[in-house]
């Protein structure tokens, strides 16, 4: 976020008055914004997109989504009122009911069919549990400034083409650190020499 600075003239600061300095990050957050995703699916869907299974439909969706850092969203729609009934996820059920003195009733119960829930089971497939054959479903990850983060490492498995990772952004490249704390962006040049650039 920007850092508030108060203005000066030759060297002298200007009481009352204040200015705004942007900074990296809100570069960053303008660089990186990414409008919402949404999907309506119909659990009656003939298109190949689900699966069903005992108890829930495997549902494959036309976007992609961070997995495990809650970012994705599920939603019961009333096809009469359209309005809409969030689902919870099946991890955050689990954390509830794990900690010591939570006391939820039975019926908050993964294993109760009564109980509506989902679980991430792709980065684009989505498992919904005891809903209908009929019933729709809305999958959203909403509208965020910078994009979901989280510490889990990156594993990228053995590529038959040696492409692990690709850049498609003109001079994009990889931002490391150093031991001591100095940042520096590691990218091509034009004469595919590497290039470390400070930050």
């Amino acid at each position: 976020m920007p850092i508030i600075q108060q203005v000066k003239v030759d060297n002298e600061a200007i009481p009352g008055f204040y200015q705004k300095v942007s900074t990296e990050g809100d570069l960053h957050r303008f660089a990186s914004a990414e409008s919402g995703k949404a999907q309506f699916v119909c659990m009656a869907d003939t298109s190949g997109r689900i699966t069903v299974g005992t108890g829930y439909f495997d549902v494959q969706i036309d976007f992609r989504y961070l997995m495990g850092v809650k970012q994705l969203m599920a939603w019961l729609v009333d096809p009469v009122s359209g309005e809409a009934f969030l689902l919870p996820n099946a991890q955050d059920v689990s954390e509830a009911r794990n900690k010591s003195g939570s006391n939820f009733p039975s019926s908050f119960n993964l294993s109760n069919t009564s109980f509506l829930y989902f679980e991430e089971i792709a980065t684009n497939v989505v498992r919904i549990h005891h809903v209908g054959a009929s019933d729709i479903i809305l999958l959203s990850v909403p509208h965020t400034a910078t994009p979901a983060s989280h510490s889990a490492r990156l594993i990228v498995n053995n590529q038959g083409d040696n492409v692990a990772i690709e850049l498609l952004g003109s001079g994009d490249g990889f931002m490391l650190r150093a031991p001591n704390g100095r940042r520096a962006l590691i990218r091509l040049t034009d004469n595919l020499n590497i290039n470390v650039q400070p930050k």
